[in-house]
């Protein structure tokens, strides 16, 4: 089974609801109306954690497996938020990372080795699957970029 780690922008007074009413969260994170600016990068999370946590900037390790836990699960495990403030200071420090930076720390080897999903076996391998990390990587700098300078918080999860 494959996690799917997904990210929205939400204003600081949706957060405020959403942490007083969990109910309202899981109807908002279940609705089948589109929201504004929300991501889903794939597979990717656990790729680009990797490559992130090779980087000196702990504003971007926090960017995909970072924020507070809340008290709702939702698909593989408790959703996250990030107030405006570090969603600022991560938007800063994903912008501090080129995609060629980010690159440089790719070793299929190293990530078969340290089970970094997805992993079949052959999947690092691929010649394909830097691109695909860096694809994702991107979306995800823009995403931050978007909801910093809209000040908004945000909500992560993994379906």
């Amino acid at each position: 089974m494959s996690v799917v780690a997904c990210f929205h922008a939400v204003t600081e007074t949706q957060l405020a609801t959403f942490l007083k009413d969990p109910s309202a969260l899981v109807a908002f994170l279940e609705s089948d109306q589109p929201k504004a600016n929300s991501i889903n990068i794939d597979q990717a999370a656990d790729g680009i954690q990797y490559l992130l946590s090779q980087h000196n900037c702990p504003e971007a390790n926090t960017a995909v497996l970072g924020g507070t836990k809340t008290a709702t699960e939702v698909g593989y495990g408790p959703v996250r938020y990030l107030r405006v403030a570090e969603v600022s200071a991560i938007a800063r420090g994903l912008s501090s990372i080129s995609e060629e930076q980010l690159g440089e720390h790719f070793s299929p080897e190293e990530m078969q080795e340290a089970c970094i999903e997805p992993n079949p076996d052959w999947f690092w391998e691929d010649e394909d699957s830097l691109d695909y990390l860096l694809k994702n990587y991107l979306k995800l700098v823009e995403f931050y970029q978007k909801a910093a300078s809209e000040k908004n918080a945000v909500l992560q999860y993994e379906t």
